[in-house]
């Protein structure tokens, strides 16, 4: 009930009652919120005046955009770095660069690059801007193998190696 005296009313229920009043719809730019589970999600919502029960109403249509930002998100980083290739960007920069991009897109995870050795059957070191060193070092000159953990089968293999939860994967 926005007639109830219970105190000053929000800015927002006073836009409310503005919009309602005036019969405006509003479109408010796109913001952020964290769901029921924990993650997070990107919402548009937009305010629609309309008639209820005999009296003002407001319509808030809410739609998750999260998906549709996160593919945006994903195409213009492709695109910055297909740029820089094209600039002659050294490819360790590219690699941070890309590092550094799909730690952003995905907050949480934590990346890295390992080539194959010379005589390749190990695999070596190359990036890990945000990992520890002492990973670094572990990982450095591995022997990779069908059944050895998810890079390192997946270099002997010579295809994507696919793993939920590499802390419980039998291989890791």
């Amino acid at each position: 009930d926005l007639n109830a005296d219970v105190g000053e009313p929000s800015q927002e229920l006073k836009e409310d009652w503005l919009l309602m009043s005036e019969n405006k719809s509003m479109i408010l730019p796109a913001r952020p919120f964290v769901d029921g589970q924990g993650r997070r999600r990107i919402l548009h919502v937009v305010k629609i005046p309309c008639r209820a029960r005999g009296g003002p109403a407001l319509l808030n249509v809410a739609t998750d955009i999260t998906e549709r930002r996160q593919a945006e998100d994903l195409a213009r980083s492709q695109n910055l770095l297909l740029g820089e290739l094209a600039r002659g960007t050294p490819p360790e920069e590219v690699l941070r660069l890309a590092i550094e991009t799909a730690e952003k897109l995905a907050p949480g995870l934590r990346c890295s690059v390992l080539f194959m050795a010379p005589d390749r059957r190990h695999l070596v070191h190359g990036l890990a801007p945000n990992l520890p060193a002492e990973y670094s070092r572990a990982v450095d000159r591995l022997e990779i193998g069908p059944l050895a953990g998810s890079c390192r089968a997946a270099a002997y293999l010579g295809q994507g190696v696919h793993v939920q939860a590499v802390l419980e994967h039998p291989h890791r």
